[in-house]
């Protein structure tokens, strides 16, 4: 196995969005709450940076809609150029609120960042600093605000001489059709996988220690 590597997971950020509560807040926490989104990516990225990550994952809905405001796409753009010049590459697998469509993105992303494609699983490569390889990032992008498909049957990576992780965003419930149909025991089936980075569910867990 290749060396010890480091790595942040988050998902669901749905940056852009506001935080929903039960009553009007007063004016000081309306504006956190307003901001509360973007605050939490800029302290992601910063926790990337403070520990010297290999790499950043996020795992679906990183905006909460499709149709993507200008201000928090510019801001992923700005907070991806600071990880670039840190050499901390970015992998993105689109979720339900923010499919993959051909659009793309209002500000050009800087060449850390690898959005994963709705068509079909993609294998991308992390190499250290002095171009080793040091593990594998497979994953697939939602093609609509609902995915049928089975998206991890088709994860492939050639060999486990270095870390494999899996990004997926699923509900993880079988018989659940709008949300990638899968079980727990699927996923920790699979002895290729060595980390599957969930999204979805909304709550910071860990499922399975193996």
């Amino acid at each position: 196995m290749a060396r010890r590597i480091r790595f942040l997971h988050a998902a669901d950020l749905h940056l852009g969005s506001l935080l929903h509560t039960a009553e009007k807040l007063p004016a000081g926490l309306a504006e956190l709450a307003a901001e509360a989104t973007m605050t939490a990516f800029a302290r992601i990225c910063a926790a990337a940076v403070a520990n010297r990550v290999d790499f950043l994952l996020i795992a679906g809905d990183l905006y909460d809609r499709e149709a993507r405001s200008v201000r928090a796409a510019r801001f992923l753009a700005e907070k991806c150029q600071e990880l670039n010049k840190e050499g901390i590459p970015v992998f993105i697998i689109a979720g339900n609120h923010d499919p993959r469509r051909e659009e793309g993105e209002f500000f050009d992303l800087p060449e850390n960042v690898r959005v994963f494609s709705a068509d079909q699983a993609e294998c991308r490569e992390v190499r250290d600093g002095k171009g080793r390889l040091v593990a594998r990032v497979v994953g697939q992008s939602y093609r609509s605000r609902s995915e049928p498909r089975k998206l991890h049957e088709a994860y492939a990576v050639p060999d486990q001489e270095v870390w494999n992780i899996a990004l997926l965003h699923t509900q993880l419930e079988p018989g659940n059709t709008n949300y990638v149909p899968c079980s727990l025991p699927e996923l920790t089936a699979r002895k290729d996988i060595h980390y599957w980075a969930l999204g979805h569910i909304h709550r910071c867990r860990v499922l399975h220690r193996g």
